[in-house]
């Protein structure tokens, strides 16, 4: 470790103040690269980095009233890479099993039901399984008066869990479309304003994430593996509170590997770090974190190989959660890559509109370039449940779980 003291210009020259850092903290540069702008009494003037390095700590703040000539102003680490940050190990010890995402949150629901026994399943046709047969079993399993049918309306339904809840029984609602949900919305706000512990399935699509995540009080889920969809449920349905859990469509049949021992719940707010970008490679402009949420994330995750093969190392955080919204890994990995691309659902009004204004907001002096966000077109769900299927399809992915 060396310093890097304010040098001297000119035969005269007694002081100088730093006007900008162009390098930041932890940056990895090359020699001969500017790592900050000074002015003097006469000009401003570059300070370049003396050989191929990482600018390990700013000492002096720009913008400081003017030091002497040789007063260090940063400390220098020659020779020495930008860190990556680490993608971490699978959350469980063990073996583990392939199961569809689908199967992972009704094994989820189950091991539920059979813990507590104050905890019942709400859905249209509960006894064939519900809203795409993600209860599928429960019926058989724990009889009507656990796996309720409630073919009603959907606000007449959200009524019934609304006031269960109240009364101390603990309530999984499952939708079978976005628009229903949106239909019970006032009611799901309601529960989250007394604390309820409702628990609502619905799928990922349209208005719906932007519209749940913006309510006080209900923590919004997006899982985008099997494994982060038994562990939310679990951890949801043992919540003081309220949640929502939403899984896009075309995901359900997505298989992943999920832990075949002990009881897998995952933390309510807590991004994953899914891809990391290799050691010290990259130079700046050469990359990136990607944010993504729900199945965006095997698209993202595919792009990112291919970025990789044209020179592009690419940081991966899946969200997890809209609400709480968790964003300290994905600004850990903006402080070392500059730039930053937003893949969710929904453009305007959406979650990446959100994500990208509180990433400029938290992380404005780490961005080099403005973010760029990765949305699914502006286009409605059709009624018909093939064609829907196919719009899904097209528009959120396809069907393998990603990593």
């Amino acid at each position: 470790m060396t310093e890097i003291v304010m040098p001297a210009f000119s035969a005269g020259m007694e002081k100088g103040r730093i006007a900008r850092w162009v390098a930041r903290a932890g940056q990895e540069v090359a020699a001969g690269e500017i790592i900050a702008e000074v002015e003097t009494d006469k000009a401003t003037m570059e300070i370049e980095a003396p050989q191929d390095g990482v600018l390990a700590e700013i000492l002096v703040p720009a913008g400081k009233a003017e030091i002497a000539v040789a007063t260090p102003i940063a400390r220098f680490e020659p020779g020495a890479h930008a860190a990556a940050p680490a993608a971490p190990p699978e959350e469980w010890d063990g073996p583990s099993v392939r199961l569809t995402l689908r199967d992972a949150l009704r094994d989820g629901l189950a091991e539920e039901m059979r813990r507590a026994a104050d905890l019942v399943f709400l859905a249209a046709d509960a006894e064939a399984g519900g809203p795409q047969r993600l209860g599928r079993g429960l019926f058989a399993e724990f009889g009507a008066r656990r796996a309720v049918d409630v073919a009603t309306s959907p606000a007449v339904a959200a009524g019934v869990a609304l006031g269960l809840a109240q009364g101390g029984v603990r309530v999984a609602l499952a939708y079978e479309t976005a628009a229903e949900a949106l239909e019970a919305a006032p009611l799901i706000a309601e529960a989250a304003a007394v604390g309820a512990p409702v628990l609502v399935l619905a799928p990922l699509e349209g208005a719906l994430a932007g519209a749940l995540a913006r309510v006080p009080g209900l923590a919004a889920l997006a899982p985008a593996r099997a494994a982060d969809a038994k562990g939310l449920v679990k951890a949801a349905l043992r919540a003081a509170g309220p949640a929502a859990l939403l899984i896009a469509g075309a995901a359900l049949d997505a298989e992943g590997e999920v832990p075949a021992l002990g009881d897998h719940v995952a933390p309510l707010a807590a991004a994953r770090l899914a891809r990391a970008a290799e050691q010290g490679a990259p130079r700046p402009g050469e990359v990136a974190t990607i944010v993504s949420l729900s199945n965006a994330l095997s698209p993202v995750l595919e792009a990112a190989g291919e970025l990789l093969a044209a020179g592009i190392e690419c940081d991966v955080v899946d969200l997890r959660a809209l609400a709480p919204l968790d964003l300290s890994s994905a600004l850990a990995s903006l402080a070392r890559t500059n730039r930053c691309v937003v893949a969710a659902p929904a453009a305007l009004g959406g979650v990446a509109a959100e994500v990208a204004a509180r990433m400029a907001k938290e992380g404005f002096d780490l961005l080099d370039a403005p973010i760029l966000c990765v949305v699914d077109g502006d286009a409605g769900l059709p009624m018909a449940g093939r064609i829907a299927q196919a719009v899904r399809e097209v528009s959120y992915g396809g069907a393998d779980e990603p990593g």
